[in-house]
């Protein structure tokens, strides 16, 4: 994507029956590897971009977790790992692919009707550090809705060392 002059990343977010829902939109550092966040934030949407440039006039975004499309082409007994970032789900596809690896594309966006075409699976949440809390608290929530899902204490108990924010995927790069 051309988008910011520079070539931006766009992770699709691709519902269960292929249904394309909107693509996030991100820059990236080509040398570090991390989001460019100056002099601002880049993050945006294709359905954004589209209504910008007069592509489209309206637009109801009903998001779905990066990586849905996948259930239906894994067996039903995959455990589905879900962290926040798709980069990191992405990443750690190809470090641990015995697990399906889906992304919220936020922090906040854990809720039982995203979660809903996956409730019969195995799920593992693996926040970023410091959120652990929060996705411990929703996923109370969904044991309590009949959801298999569990939360990892890894980075929160033996990688305290790394900055709040980082992630599982940020774990194994700093290995390499």
């Amino acid at each position: 994507c051309k988008y910011w002059g520079k070539g931006a990343t766009i992770f699709w977010q691709i519902a269960e029956n292929d249904d394309v829902r909107s693509g996030q939109v991100l820059l990236y550092d080509s040398i570090t590897g991390k989001r460019v966040k100056k002099p601002f934030n880049h993050i945006t949407w294709v359905h954004t971009i589209l209504k910008k440039n007069g592509h489209i006039k309206e637009f109801n975004l009903e998001q779905t977790l990066f990586g849905m499309h996948l259930i239906s082409r894994e067996p039903e007994n995959k455990i589905i790992a879900i962290v926040e970032a798709p980069k990191t789900a992405c990443i750690m596809s190809t470090i641990f692919p015995d697990y399906l690896w889906m992304a919220t594309c936020g922090l906040s966006n854990i809720n039982l009707k995203r979660l809903n075409p996956i409730k019969p699976r195995k799920i593992v949440l693996y926040p970023d550090l410091g959120a652990y809390k929060i996705w411990k608290t929703k996923a109370n929530i969904m044991k309590k809705a009949g959801y298999k899902i569990e939360v990892s204490t890894l980075l929160e108990t033996k990688y305290q060392r790394f900055p709040a924010g980082s992630d599982i995927a940020d774990l194994f790069i700093d290995k390499l």
